[in-house]
C-alpha cells in the first residue's frame, strides 16, 4: 500500500488522522452485542440480535442502553447501575470476538511509516479503549488516544476533537478525521478538520447526508481519498 502523503507544496499533508474506533477500524459489535444480551438477561427483558445492536451502537455505553431499553419500551429513572453492569461486563469480554477491519494494521503502519501521526477518538470508554488496543496489539501506533472520560464531552461535541489536537500539538487545518456515524461527522465539521467516513461501519444514515470530504468501502482506499482531498488543497 502506498500511504504516501506528502506533496502539498513541499509539506506533508494531513499531518494528522484521527480515527474512530468502533465501525471504522475494528468490528467490535459482537462483544457489544454479547455484553449487552447479558446485561439486558439480568433483567429479564430478551437479547437482540447482533444486526439490531450494531444499529444502537454509536455515543458510548450510556447511549447504547438508553437504546436497548427504549426498543424493549423501558424508561427507567436512573440507568447507572445498568451502565456499570455493563462496564464491568463488556471490560471483561471486550476482545473475545473483535477484530480489526481488513486492512487496518496495514493503513496504519504505512501512514505511520510515512510520518502521519495517528490518533484516536472514540465515544467508548477509555479503559476498554485501552484493553481493545492492548489485545488487537495496535497500541503503539497512536500518539494520542481519547475515550470517553467523566466530565469530558463525547462527540459530536468537537470539543474532544480540539483535546486530541492538543495532545498532538496540532492546528485542525493539518488533520483529517476517519469515522464511521454522524458523531464523527458533527465533531469533525465542530472541529474544522478534514473528514472522510467508512461506508463498511454501523451507521445505517446514508453517510452522503453528513457531507464528507470522502466516502471510502474499504480501509485500503484511504491513502487514495486523503491524496484527493490533498490536491483539492494544493489546487
Amino acid at each position: 500500500m502506498d500511504g504516501s502523503m506528502s506533496g502539498l507544496n513541499g509539506v506533508a499533508w494531513p499531518r494528522a488522522v484521527i480515527f474512530d474506533l468502533d465501525g471504522t477500524l475494528i468490528d467490535s459489535a459482537p462483544d457489544i452485542a454479547a455484553a449487552l444480551n447479558e446485561v439486558l438477561g439480568r433483567r429479564g427483558l430478551s437479547p437482540f440480535p447482533l444486526e439490531r445492536v450494531k444499529e444502537m451502537i454509536g455515543g458510548g455505553i450510556p447511549a447504547l442502553i438508553k437504546r436497548a431499553l427504549e426498543a424493549h419500551g423501558v424508561s427507567p429513572s436512573d440507568i447507572e447501575p445498568l451502565v456499570a453492569d455493563m462496564l464491568q461486563v463488556y471490560g471483561a469480554r471486550a476482545t473475545e470476538l473483535t477484530v480489526p477491519y481488513d486492512g487496518a494494521e496495514e493503513l496504519l503502519a504505512g501512514l505511520a511509516a510515512d510520518g502521519v501521526k495517528l490518533a484516536l477518538c472514540t465515544n467508548k470508554n477509555q479503559a476498554i479503549t485501552e484493553i481493545i488496543l492492548r489485545d488487537l496489539g495496535l497500541a503503539h501506533y497512536f500518539a494520542a488516544v481519547v475515550g470517553a472520560r467523566a466530565g469530558q464531552p463525547r462527540k459530536p461535541d468537537p470539543a474532544v476533537l480540539h483535546l486530541v489536537l492538543a495532545e498532538m500539538g496540532l492546528p485542525a487545518s493539518e488533520a483529517v478525521m476517519v469515522g464511521d456515524s454522524g458523531a464523527d461527522a458533527g465533531a469533525a465539521k465542530g472541529a474544522g478538520v478534514g473528514l472522510v467516513l467508512a461506508a463498511f461501519g454501523y451507521c445505517r444514515t446514508p453517510l452522503a447526508h453528513f457531507e464528507p470530504d470522502a466516502i471510502i468501502g474499504h480501509l485500503s482506499e484511504l491513502p487514495d481519498a486523503l491524496r484527493r482531498l490533498r490536491a483539492c488543497k494544493a489546487a
